[in-house]
């Protein structure tokens, strides 16, 4: 995936896609622990980036209809593992 001509390998852009399923039997997760979460993998070079790769990984996923926005801004994945 690209993001704002910042590659996202595949390999990370699926650590993201388990963390956000991890989350299932949770409360969900917000946007911004998304973003706490590519920080931590050292996803983009530049930090100003990271709040549109999450943007990008919850539209993708909200498209395929593996997550949905519940109560006080969680995204919850609903999808079957």
């Amino acid at each position: 995936m690209i993001v704002n001509g910042i590659e996202v390998s595949p390999e990370a852009e699926a650590a993201l896609t388990q963390w956000m399923r991890e989350h299932v039997n949770k409360k969900g997760f917000r946007a911004s622990d998304l973003v706490a979460q590519i920080r931590a993998l050292g996803v983009p070079l530049l930090t100003s980036e990271d709040m549109r790769i999450a943007d990008r990984l919850i539209q993708k996923h909200s498209r395929l209809c593996n997550i949905r926005l519940f109560g006080a801004n969680n995204w919850c994945w609903i999808k079957p593992i």
